[in-house]
Formats: structure tokens, C-alpha cells, sequence
């Protein structure tokens, strides 16, 4: 393994949205949401989601600009060669191309939530009508969660199976 992966397998990105009513943590292995006690008070579901949405964008600006700068010290403080840099044939700029236009909707465990994740950091939440008052925060944060991570797995397996015919385009 080589020390960029190590470095960025041991990242932690943490943010919070605007008003800091919703905290997210970005981690090599998953994302989570924690949604603050007393946000049911401030907010409607249309209100949310745009703190939800900015906050897991933000989650992502930061993991890309953080692996960035692991790439830049370990080239000792050389610009890294960035995808640009490659011809527009190659394999790994491909892959960025395809993952770059992949959407995937994903529902949490008891439907409150739906999530659309298009492309690299681009996130549409709607929570149903009624689920800011009658969630706890916590109860929220788990549906929140619940639809990240099922959007992670569909995301995985569709970039999976573009890696796998990319390469295999490659090689044939």
C-alpha cells in the first residue's frame, strides 16, 4: 500500500453547514450525519435539506482538497499530476469522465428520506412532508445516514462495474 493511500485511509473530514445545525463526518470507509438537538425548532424540511445538502458538499470539497494536499507533500511539495494532465484516452481519466456523470437515488430504512447523489459531490435531499416534527433528531440523522449509505453502496458497485469494463477495454 502506498503512503498516499495510507494517509488518506487514516482522513477524517469533518464539517458543519452553514448554521451548524448539521455536523458530517467523511471518513476513507463512510459518511455520517449528526443533526444538533433543538434543530427541529429552526427548521422546515426545505430549510434542512439545504443545510444537509451544503454539508455533505462541503464534506467532499474538503476530502478532495485534503488528498490533494497528501499528494502534494508526498511529491515534496511539487504539484502532483492531476487528471487534466493525462491524455483523454487514458483509462483513470475515463473513469473520472463516467463517475463524473453516475447518478444514483437511494431511500432510507423508513422512507423519510430519498437522496440523489449525482456525479462526485452533488447531493438533492427531500425529506417528507411532516418528518422535521415528528423525527427526533436523532431518529432524522438515522434516515439521513441509512439513504447516505445505501447511495454509497449503489455508487460503489455502479464505479465498480465502469472500472471493470474500462479495464477490460484496455486490455482487449
Amino acid at each position: 500500500m502506498g503512503i498516499v493511500t495510507e494517509r488518506v485511509e487514516r482522513m477524517n473530514i469533518k464539517v458543519a453547514s452553514p448554521d451548524g445545525s448539521v455536523r458530517a463526518t467523511l471518513a476513507f470507509r463512510g459518511l455520517s450525519v449528526r443533526i444538533k438537538p433543538g434543530t427541529a425548532e429552526l427548521h422546515n424540511e426545505r430549510s434542512l435539506t439545504v443545510q444537509v445538502e451544503a454539508v455533505l458538499a462541503s464534506a467532499f470539497t474538503g476530502y478532495e482538497r485534503a488528498v490533494e494536499m497528501i499528494r502534494s507533500e508526498v511529491a515534496g511539495g511539487r504539484r502532483p499530476p492531476n487528471l487534466e494532465d493525462l491524455p483523454e484516452e487514458h483509462p483513470r481519466r475515463r473513469l473520472d469522465a463516467e463517475a463524473s456523470r453516475l447518478t444514483v437515488t437511494a431511500y432510507s430504512a423508513e422512507d423519510y428520506v430519498s437522496l440523489t447523489w449525482r456525479g462526485k459531490k452533488d447531493f438533492t435531499v427531500e425529506l417528507r412532508p411532516g418528518t422535521v416534527r415528528r423525527l427526533t433528531e436523532g431518529e432524522l440523522a438515522e434516515e439521513l445516514n441509512s439513504a447516505l449509505a445505501d447511495a454509497a453502496r449503489q455508487r460503489a458497485v455502479r464505479l465498480r462495474e465502469i472500472h471493470r469494463r474500462l479495464s477490460g477495454a484496455t486490455r482487449g
